[in-house]
This record gives C-alpha cells, structure tokens and sequence, in this order.
C-alpha cells in the first residue's frame, strides 16, 4: 500500500481511536460504530465518514478471519451514512473551446515540462496524478503503451490558470471529460471502448484483469482519431491579417473556421 494511503488510513483510524481504540474489538458494538462516524459528519466530511465506516469494516473482518471477533458491526450500517453530493469537475465539452484551449496550450511559455504535461493530458486524458508522477518505465515504447500507477497531483491545474481557464471552466481532470464527452458524440466508437479507456472499470481485481483487453483495437483506434481531432480543432481557426499595401482599411482580420 502507498504511503500516501496508509497516511489516509491512519488519520481516519486516529479519528475513531479516542472513542472505541480501548475496547475490545469483539464488544464494539454498530451503534457504536455510528456514532464515530456520525461525529465525523457532523463536521461535514460525509466522504471521510464512507471511508471510515470501510477502514473500520477492514479492520473488523481482519478480527473475524483471526478469531478475534464474531461479526463486522459496520456491515449493519449500509445506508446509515449521508451520501456525499457528487461533485461535477470543470470540463470543456465542446468543439470551439477545445478548440481554443488546445491553441492555448500551443502558447504556452512556462516550464517545457508543464507544457508536455499539457500536451499528455488533453492526448491521453488520463488522471492528472496519473501523469506527474509517471516513470520511464512504465512506458513502453516498441508497443506505445503506458503502464499507469495511481497518482496524485495539481500542476497542470496552475497552468490551466496560467492560460487564462478558469477553475469553474477546465480543471486537469476535466480533460477526461473532455475527451468522453467529444469521442462519444462523433458516434463513431462503442461507448464501453470509451469507457475502458478513461479506465471505468470494475473495483474486483479478477475482473479488472479480465477486462484490461477489452476493445483494445478499437481503443487503439480510438486514441489516434482523438489525437488527430485535437490537432484539427487547435487549427480549426486561424486569424489573417491582409496586408493591402499601406491603404488604410477598417477589417483588421478576418477568421476562417472549417
């Protein structure tokens, strides 16, 4: 497990520590168990109570496999907790912004290594963690394939700033969006390719390995069309200026979109 996780771990465990840390696992009783949780709602972290109440659950069927409790308490409470509200990310989903955003990226004189992070993201719209903590080796490139781990970051975020993307507009994970959103409306994929690979799969081990193959042709496809698609949208529009040799004219610029 990555460190970055087992900090999680241990910061939802330390919450629950101080009002049941002392007693007997096999005595703790659900009731229990939900007024932990129900104290940390009550702070408004309804997503760290669902997560706690799975930490506790973890810890609970470890007891039961080595003899140390009957039950799992918090199995009990499914539904008891108060559902997160989904959170909708900041995404372009059209073709003239997407458009503009990727003309944008073009522009872009910060760090080179911003601007290829840039580049990877709306290419790839993968997860932004994903990207700024990728390895050389995960890459191979005899058979242009990725390997990912799972990451965490927010550069590309500042940089979208940068570029004048506001964070109610485009956010790095918002080029997943993107790219679901703009792939499925040509029609010319099946959705679960899509949804394969923004990498929607099944939480079950055993499943996520039976599907990894699932449509990888046409994801193949998939991905070269929309490589080429954010190269016809970022040249989809070009401003002239006419030079009519020192006349002087009210058109400054005329803007050609095919």
């Amino acid at each position: 497990m990555a460190e970055v996780t087992l900090s999680k771990v241990r910061w939802l465990l330390d919450k629950a520590y101080p009002k049941i840390g002392t007693r007997p696992i096999a005595q703790i009783t659900a009731h229990e168990v939900l007024v932990v949780l129900r104290a940390v709602e009550a702070t408004g972290r309804y997503e760290s109570a669902r997560r706690m109440r799975s930490v506790l659950g973890r810890v609970f069927r470890y007891a039961v496999a080595t003899a140390r409790a009957e039950c799992d308490p918090t199995s009990d409470l499914r539904g008891a907790l108060t559902a997160p509200k989904s959170k909708h990310l900041a995404a372009i989903t059209t073709p003239h912004r997407a458009g503009e955003l990727m003309r944008a990226i073009e522009r872009y004189t910060g760090h080179a290594i911003t601007l290829f992070a840039l580049k990877l993201s709306a290419h790839l719209f993968v997860r932004p963690g994903e990207l700024r903590q990728a390895e050389w080796a995960e890459f191979d490139f005899d058979r242009s394939v990725w390997n990912i781990r799972l990451m965490s970051g927010n550069t590309v975020n500042a940089a979208l700033r940068a570029l004048g993307f506001g964070q109610e507009e485009m956010t790095a994970h918002g080029f997943r969006a993107m790219a679901a959103t703009l792939l499925n409306e040509t029609g010319r994929f099946n959705p679960d390719a899509i949804e394969r690979q923004l990498a929607h799969m099944e939480n079950n081990g055993v499943r996520r390995a039976h599907t990894r193959g699932e449509y990888w042709n046409e994801r193949v496809a998939l991905m070269q069309f929309w490589s080429d698609e954010l190269g016809r949208l970022r040249d989809g529009a070009r401003v002239l200026k006419p030079n009519f040799g020192g006349q002087k004219s009210f058109v400054s610029g005329q803007v050609f979109c095919r």
